[in-house]
């Protein structure tokens, strides 16, 4: 949709709809703008400018949760998993070593032990 009711510079999209009053009743301000509409009457805004593809993401999952329009357990099934991978260091013989062979080797032997 063209606010300025102009196409694009180079006309690549020699077909497109002029702006009939919509831009004002969202209240767009800058281009481009990104709304998340749910009819007949949901409409969040998600961002007016660019945007990386994560922050789109978290913008329209944060949106649709505001909105009411995915629940408290579903916005947390689309977060990172976060795992904490940090061993233990209690218990482990480690031996000093600037081989990191010996090092790898010493891991592995103590993953078994406590895998038993």
């Amino acid at each position: 949709m063209s606010i300025d009711g102009a196409p694009l510079p180079g006309d690549q999209f020699p077909t497109f709809q002029r702006d009939a009053g919509q831009a004002q009743a969202l209240g767009v301000v800058s281009t481009p703008a990104l709304f998340l509409a749910a009819p007949p009457d949901g409409v969040a805004l998600i961002a007016q400018g660019l945007l990386s593809l994560s922050q789109l993401e978290d913008r329209l999952l944060t949106a649709a949760l505001k909105a009411g329009w995915i629940t408290e357990v579903e916005y947390a099934k689309s977060r990172p998993v976060v795992a904490d991978l940090r061993l233990d260091p209690r218990g482990l013989d480690l031996p000093p070593t600037d081989r990191p062979d010996d090092l790898l080797a010493a891991l592995r032997a103590a993953g078994r032990a406590l895998a038993e």
